[in-house]
C-alpha cells in the first residue's frame, strides 16, 4: 500500500511544460505519474454509467451551463482519486499541468502527509483571499489554515483517503467544476484547509485541460432563481460553520505582507 500517490493531470503528457514539472517534482523526491486528462474541448466527454450532468443545477448554482472543459476536468480528477482509491493510496497529491513549485513545497507536503485524519484535503494553492483560521504550523513559515468560504482553484492540493470516499459517494452527478465541489464543504463534507503561504502557483499559460467550450447567458429568471438559491445555500453554509464553530473561529484575513504568487484579490 503506498502512502502517497503523485499524480499530475494534463491533456497534453509529453509537453515541454509538463515534462518541467515532473522533473521538478522528481528533484524534490516526488515520483509523480501523469495522468492523460479527459478532453473535453469539442464535445461532451463520455460518462460512465452511473455519471450524469445535471445543467439544470448548474444554471441555478451559477447561472449557467457547465462547458464541457469543465466536465472534462471534474471527470480528470475523479479518474484520478478513483484510481488511488481502488490502488490502495492513502494520501493523493493532485497536480494540474499549469501549476510552478514554490519555495517550501517539498517540507509542507511532507508535513501534509504526517497530518491526522481529520484535515480531509489541503490545498497548496487558492485563488482568493479569504478570512481563515490559522490551525498550527506546518514547517518554517507555513501555516495550515481553513477558509471561512472557498478557496477556488483544483490546481495543487493533498487528499486523504476519507476525502476520497467522501469524493467517490457523492460527485457522480455533475452539477459544477471541481474546485466548486470542493468549496461546498457544507454539502460534502470534505473538510478543506489551505497553505499559507502558498507553497504552489500558476504559470503563465493556460491550463492545457481547462480551455472552455460552450456558454449560456442568464435570463432574468435565471437571476432571481440564482439569488434565491444562493441566499438558501448561504444559510445551509452557515449552519455548518456554526455547527463545526472550533474549525472556524476566530478567523482573520491574511496578512498583507503575505504573498499570494498570482493569485486573485478578494
Amino acid at each position: 500500500m503506498s502512502v502517497l500517490s503523485t499524480v499530475v493531470i494534463s491533456l497534453e503528457p509529453q509537453s515541454p511544460t509538463v515534462i518541467s514539472l515532473v522533473n521538478a517534482l522528481s528533484a524534490l523526491g516526488f515520483k509523480a505519474e501523469v495522468f492523460s486528462a479527459i478532453d473535453g474541448r469539442s464535445a461532451m466527454p463520455d460518462l460512465r454509467d452511473a455519471e450524469s450532468v445535471d445543467q439544470k443545477m448548474s444554471v441555478l448554482r451559477r447561472r449557467s451551463q457547465l462547458t464541457t472543459s469543465e466536465v472534462g476536468c471534474f471527470l480528470s480528477h475523479a479518474r484520478v482519486i478513483q484510481q488511488a482509491f481502488d490502488n490502495g493510496v492513502e494520501k493523493l497529491l493532485i497536480l494540474e499541468d499549469d501549476v510552478e513549485i514554490l519555495a517550501g513545497f517539498a517540507e509542507v507536503v511532507d508535513a501534509i502527509v504526517a497530518l491526522p485524519s481529520e484535515v480531509d484535503m489541503v490545498r497548496l494553492m487558492g485563488l482568493k483571499r479569504r478570512r481563515r483560521k490559522t490551525i498550527a504550523t506546518l514547517a518554517g513559515s507555513w501555516q495550515l489554515v481553513r477558509p471561512l468560504r472557498g478557496w477556488c482553484g483544483a490546481q495543487a492540493y493533498v487528499m486523504n483517503r476519507p476525502a476520497m470516499a467522501k469524493f467517490l459517494r457523492q460527485y457522480q452527478t455533475i452539477s459544477m467544476p471541481v474546485d466548486g465541489f470542493y468549496d461546498c464543504f457544507w454539502e460534502t463534507d470534505i473538510r478543506a484547509y489551505g497553505v499559507e503561504p502558498h507553497v504552489a502557483a500558476e504559470r503563465k499559460h493556460v491550463s492545457s485541460i481547462a480551455k472552455p467550450w460552450g456558454t449560456m447567458a442568464p435570463s432574468r429568471m435565471t437571476e432571481i432563481r440564482w439569488h434565491m438559491f444562493k441566499l438558501y445555500r448561504g444559510v445551509l453554509m452557515r449552519y455548518y460553520r456554526l455547527a463545526n464553530f472550533s474549525d472556524f473561529y476566530p478567523n482573520a484575513l491574511p496578512d498583507p505582507s503575505i504573498k499570494f504568487p498570482r493569485s486573485n484579490p478578494d
